[in-house]
């Protein structure tokens, strides 16, 4: 038997399983729920960041600012986001974890106006954002992907890549078939490339 706190059912191995197998599923499951932890916790280490700079913050603005991102960060990505502001930093922190801290690599980016769309939508129609602010958050998120850059843990490497490109590209507007499927959300990501001027996200 392979005792799990986390598991409720049926901890004997199957009769037709290999140990071995048996052994290294266990193994795996238990590394995935560190990893969802260690996710948890790096979102609420900005929340704890966020509240202590508001903490001592002056400015009226800034400080209501510092108060949100607080917010935000403590209920995402641990639960479902329930507004466009929510669903951008959910979508980022995992982004960085995984994309920058776990398998630094190209792509990513997967039809961002699709996802995000619903939470602009609603958004928008309950008057919780206009459309400036949403274009300040992509032109935000941009401005991230490119301060992040590459990173290289390989020293012979760390001086000829880290810090370069990562050619996070952003998906927007078509399917696989060339139909269009843009939104006012597409509109958006394009006028804040337009806006930011920076090599990444390219936009495919």
């Amino acid at each position: 038997r392979y005792g799990l706190s986390w598991y409720d059912g049926p901890r004997s191995m199957p009769e037709t399983m290999n140990p071995a197998e048996y052994i290294k599923r266990c193994h795996n499951y238990e590394a995935m729920i560190l990893a969802g932890k260690a996710m948890l916790r790096f979102a609420e280490r900005y929340a704890e960041l966020a509240s202590r700079l508001a903490a001592s913050e002056n400015d009226e603005g800034r400080r209501r600012e510092l108060e949100e991102i607080a917010e935000v960060c403590r209920w995402v990505p641990a639960n479902p986001p329930r507004t466009f502001r929510e669903a951008l930093q959910g979508y980022w922190l995992i982004e960085v974890v995984f994309r920058y801290l776990e398998a630094p690599n190209n792509g990513s980016g997967g039809r961002i106006d699709q996802i995000w769309y619903p939470y602009y939508k609603k958004d928008i129609e309950e008057g919780r954002i206009t459309r400036a602010q949403a274009l300040e958050l992509i032109e935000c998120w941009m401005l991230n992907v490119e301060e992040t850059g590459m990173h290289c843990e390989a020293p012979d490497l760390f001086t000829l890549a880290a810090g370069g490109s990562v050619f996070y590209t952003a998906n927007v507007a078509g399917t696989i078939d060339g139909k269009d499927a843009s939104n006012d959300l597409t509109c958006l990501t394009m006028e804040a490339l337009s806006n930011v001027r920076t090599c990444q996200p390219p936009i495919a």
